[in-house]
Formats: C-alpha cells, structure tokens, sequence
C-alpha cells in the first residue's frame, strides 16, 4: 500500500540510482569512487520535496529522460566533484546544500592523499606509467608530460590543480601527524552532513506521505 503513496518527489532518487556510484565512463572524468553519486540521492531528494524548489517545478512537464538528460549535462555521469555553477542552479533551493557538500569534498582532496584525484590518476593512467604520486608542479614547466596532460584531462583534478587553496597547502605541507589529523576531521565532516541530510530526507518523505491523507 505505502509504494502507491509514495510522492513523486521521489522520482529523482530514482533516477540517480541508474548510475552505479563510482563507475568510471564519466563523461566528466574524475568522479570520486565513494559515494560520488549515491551520497548526492538524499539531497536530491529532499530538493524534490522541498516547497518553492521552481526549477523542479518546471521540470514536471519534462520527460523524465529529459529530467535525466540535463542533469548528466549539468552535473556529469556519473557526478563528479567540484560541481559547477550550473549543476548547484539546476537543484534550486538545495544548491546551497550541495554546494556545501562540494566544498567538503575538496577539502578531503586537499588533506587526503589518497582520496586526491590527481594522486588517484598518477597511480592508475598509463600515461604516468606507475610512477609515485608527486604534488601537483608547476604548469608549464611539464607540459609536454604525457602524466600531466593526463592530469589536465580529469576533471576533478583540473579543478584541484587550479585550486589556490590546495597549491598553498602544498607549500606549505604539515607535519605526518598533523596531515593526518586534517585528513581524519575532513572525512567526518563529510560523514556527519551526509547522514544529517539522509534524516532530513527520510522526515519529509514521511511528512509528504502523511500530509497527503488531508485531514
């Protein structure tokens, strides 16, 4: 019975959860591997449900393809971090929400070599051809290197490349300890707003159900 009473704004939940998180035939190369696409579906979500989201609003008249097909343009498929200006304007009042989340997720690029796309891509492209993963160089001065050009086409590494906070960072590298500290609070900053915007979703899908029963 619940599953007839389910409102549309669930629709876009739906729609994220075609595209397997971390699959790597992005057309914006680069999409983080942990939760790149299922970690957006709550927010998604609750954008949907949210009153005075106009954007959606207008998209109800629109083919659910076509919903799909201006989201890959705007956000990548599967989505990859930054998002763009145009990505956070599509989801209307929960842009700033995920603007926030984009902004976490550099800062774990910024603090965690491992997470690092450009790190991820010196490991993984032949191009590098194995080599360790070195701090970001100066442009220009490398490139005709086949490893920096292969840099330059991923699209989260671009972005951290260009990235004035992160190219201070590395001037400025912190002791081991210390990077790790960084590294570990970034993480749960990421996880403690994920799960805050997961409980907020699940209230207003309740909410939604209930509401609709009138009174």
């Amino acid at each position: 019975m619940l599953a007839r009473t389910i409102p549309p704004c669930i629709l876009p939940l739906r729609l994220i959860r075609r595209n397997p998180a971390g699959t790597p035939t992005s057309t914006r190369s680069g999409a983080p591997r942990n939760g790149g696409v299922f970690a957006l579906a709550p927010l998604l979500l609750l954008y949907a449900c949210t009153p005075g989201s106009s954007p959606l609003v207008k998209l109800h008249g629109v083919p659910v393809g076509g919903f799909e097909q201006q989201l890959d343009e705007a956000c990548g498929k599967p989505i990859a971090y930054p998002l763009g200006a145009k990505c956070v304007g599509l989801m209307g009042s929960a842009g700033p929400m995920l603007q926030h989340r984009s902004d976490l997720v550099m800062r774990i690029w910024r603090s965690c070599p491992d997470d690092n796309p450009c790190y991820r891509v010196t490991r993984e492209d032949p191009a590098c051809g194995g080599q360790a993963p070195l701090a970001v160089s100066d442009r220009g001065a490398g490139a005709v290197d086949p490893c920096q050009r292969a840099q330059e086409a991923n699209y989260s590494c671009a972005a951290l490349r260009n990235d004035l906070v992160y190219l201070e960072s590395i001037r400025q590298a912190s002791p081991p300890q210390a990077a790790e500290a960084d590294c570990a609070e970034d993480k749960k900053s990421l996880v403690e707003y994920d799960k805050k915007i997961e409980e907020m979703s699940v209230r207003i899908q309740w909410y939604r159900i209930f509401a609709e029963k009138g009174y």
